[in-house]
């Protein structure tokens, strides 16, 4: 386990020695996103102290979850803005539609997940699907703060030079 916590180390620092090398270019957000399912993932397997065998049919399903989610994310707010075009046009029938699609897609969602669930929680210890669980909601949560504050501190407008201090 400790060649593996070492590995990991030496690969993050390698990663982050690479990341600020390298001349600043805007990246689509979709390549930042997969370099932030990359981070994290690996953080969570440190955390669920995961074997080798163990990560090739745990990965795979948590693929599949943020898969889901992804697909929900990108729907949800298709029918959001949909919702709101009825509601600017005061049309009531589509607003009812858009209603019920947004209650009929979380029924769908939570089906779905439930399953991947189960197909993750049978592969995992009760203890690393509880840390499991723990650790996807605080990364959101933390992910999202960091966020926040970048934007409050207009970091997401230029080149790193512009960046202020606060």
């Amino acid at each position: 386990m400790n060649k593996k916590i070492l590995i990991l180390v030496a690969g993050m620092l390698i990663f982050s020695t690479v990341v600020f090398a390298q001349p600043w270019m805007s990246r689509p957000m979709s390549e930042h996103k997969k370099i932030i399912i990359q981070l994290r993932n690996l953080e969570l397997l440190k955390i669920l102290d995961l074997n080798e065998e163990q990560s090739m049919r745990v990965l795979p399903i948590i693929k599949d979850i943020d898969k889901l989610m992804g697909n929900f994310y990108d729907t949800h707010h298709q029918i959001m803005k949909e919702l709101e075009t009825a509601l600017d046009n005061n049309d009531k029938k589509e607003i009812s539609k858009n209603i019920d699609k947004l209650l009929m897609q979380q029924v769908e969602l939570n089906k779905k997940k439930a399953v991947l669930y189960k197909k993750l929680r049978d592969e995992l210890t009760e203890d690393q699907f509880a840390r499991y669980l723990i650790f996807i909601q605080r990364f959101g949560r933390e992910l999202q703060d960091k966020i926040k504050m970048m934007k409050d501190i207009k970091q997401f407008q230029g080149h790193p030079k512009n960046f202020q201090n606060k």
